[in-house]
């Protein structure tokens, strides 16, 4: 598989009254496509963020606080086929300054459907670099590194591209992306100028082509045999949603029967 960028926005500047911040849909967007988030926030108290409908949450850096005067958040959504030009993030009072960034991704070998692998996490230090947390995977790699400065950031060994940078209203933003199978994998990004606080995020989501689903299905009177089979497991990261796929080797099934249903036995 090969995970590109299809198109990246960013928007920086101040919050007022009532703190919404509009991030436009990046360009070319299609259905299918998974849209990654990054929100920042340059303020003295800390500040919740809420995201438009939608939206699941990577990171929310007011649960844990990390300290420190600049936040940073992570949100996703696989791309409908009716999405808005605009999407409003709300901030729970004035972040003073901001900056979004919203990324869409595309396999270059067709639709599927997405599910997040593995989670870093944030990280905060107080320096001239910082070293994201560990994460293992494979699939679209996603990172981000905020700084609660104006810093540039200078070298990095990422595996991944470089996706969008943004440095001012007294933050600097980096964020990398792409094809890549990890294992235990850090990355450290460098900074300019005096030791100040530093975020990192990353993540990495697995996406299984619509010609890759297999089962055993029912067509009318007869059964069609189809050698492999996979689900989708939530794994307990985002209760509700499948977070894995699991290749069916021998197992059970619920078959519904309008009440609470029966256990059959899976037969490979």
């Amino acid at each position: 598989m090969a995970f590109l960028q299809r198109n990246t926005t960013i928007s920086s500047g101040r919050t007022y009254s009532p703190y919404n911040m509009v991030l436009n849909k990046p360009s070319g967007t299609v259905e299918g496509d998974m849209m990654v988030a990054w929100v920042c926030g340059d303020s003295s108290a800390r500040k919740n963020v809420t995201a438009p409908s939608g939206w699941s949450v990577i990171y929310d850096q007011s649960s844990p606080d990390l300290g420190g005067s600049a936040q940073q958040f992570g949100y996703y959504k696989v791309a409908t086929a009716s999405e808005p030009s605009t999407y409003t993030f709300s901030w729970s009072g004035s972040a003073g300054r901001y900056k979004g960034v919203i990324t869409s991704y595309y396999d270059t070998n067709g639709a599927g459907t997405w599910t997040v692998s593995s989670l870093g996490g944030g990280n905060t230090v107080n320096s001239t670099s910082i070293t994201s947390l560990s994460i293992s995977g494979s699939g679209l790699y996603v990172t981000a590194f905020l700084s609660d400065d104006a810093d540039n950031p200078t070298s990095n060994n990422s595996p991944v591209p470089e996706i969008a940078r943004n440095v001012a209203d007294s933050m600097g933003f980096i964020t990398y992306g792409g094809d890549y199978t990890a294992t235990n994998h850090t990355i450290t990004q460098d900074w300019t100028s005096s030791p100040d606080d530093k975020y990192a995020n990353n993540v990495i989501f697995a996406h299984q082509l619509s010609g890759d689903f297999t089962s055993k299905i029912r067509v009318g009177s007869a059964y069609k045999n189809i050698l492999d089979g996979w689900v989708a497991v939530d794994e307990g990261l985002f209760p509700g949603s499948a977070t894995s796929w699991k290749k069916i080797v021998s197992g059970s099934i619920k078959i519904g029967d309008g009440q609470k249903g029966d256990w059959k036995e899976i037969f490979k």
